[in-house]
């Protein structure tokens, strides 16, 4: 572990008293003194790694990392690192309190990161499984149809053919339709002025409404021909032996009773 002090650190604070400072001075006459034009390229540029350590790690100008991490943050290799901190700590810009001299082990991937934590969300990223090329062809046409929907999202990097052929391979796995199937889902709401802008997000077909109904569902049912719809309801009808069908509000039960009488 190396502990470095950046000499005069409050002339390089932008505002100070902020927990958590995203930036530093540095003035336009940088390499203009004779002291810092005579240093060599890694130490100029280690200079600059210096201070963006000290902002981020916001400790009164004091950095505190390991050999192995100085390099990978700098990209000055370990056998230039010790001359360039030797070069700023001799025009006296830096002071080195402590150092180790046995390597670190330590590797780039365990670096300790600065204090500055990102406040950036977490979110959650669709697992693509393996396609057919009609899935993923299926997927391209339905990010086709959303984006032409949905311009601003032409970018977004979680909209892209094989994360929407994912997402359609689940929903059919959920309805028990196969990828022909589905075709015929697009091809039903590509063209349908209500759904094909509320279809955009094929995730959005296993949402659930209030009445506890999926989209895909309601679209399926939407689907059929009227005369299908009717059969649907007829059977229903049939298989509902406590509905009155016959005179005096008989039932099926009842006609079935007198039957086998």
């Amino acid at each position: 572990m190396i502990v470095i002090q950046i000499v005069n650190w409050r002339s390089y604070v932008v505002r100070p008293g902020v927990k958590k400072p995203s930036a530093f001075k540095l003035s336009t006459g940088l390499f203009t003194p004779p002291k810092l034009s005579q240093l060599t390229m890694e130490a100029r540029w280690l200079w600059v790694i210096l201070l963006s350590l000290a902002t981020q790690e916001n400790k009164d100008g004091t950095v505190e990392q390991t050999l192995d991490c100085l390099e990978f943050y700098s990209g000055v290799n370990r056998k230039a690192l010790g001359p360039a901190l030797q070069e700023l700590k001799s025009i006296g810009i830096i002071e080195i309190f402590a150092e180790s001299v046995h390597a670190c082990t330590q590797s780039a991937q365990t670096c300790a990161q600065p204090a500055h934590k990102s406040t950036r969300k977490k979110t959650t990223k669709t697992e693509v499984i393996d396609l057919t090329d009609e899935e993923l062809d299926l997927g391209r046409k339905w990010l086709e149809m959303a984006v032409s929907e949905m311009p601003h999202r032409a970018s977004d990097p979680k909209w892209h053919a094989a994360e929407f052929g994912t997402e359609l391979k689940k929903v059919g796995q959920a309805v028990g339709l196969d990828n022909a199937g589905m075709l015929k889902v697009f091809h039903y709401v590509s063209a349908d002025t209500f759904w094909r802008p509320n279809t955009c997000a094929p995730k959005s077909l296993l949402k659930v409404n209030k009445e506890g109904v999926r989209k895909i569902d309601n679209i399926l049912t939407r689907m059929k021909r009227p005369a299908e719809r009717l059969s649907d309801i007829r059977e229903e009808q049939r298989s509902d032996t406590t509905r009155p069908v016959g005179p005096n509000g008989m039932t099926m039960q009842d006609i079935a009773f007198l039957l086998r009488k």
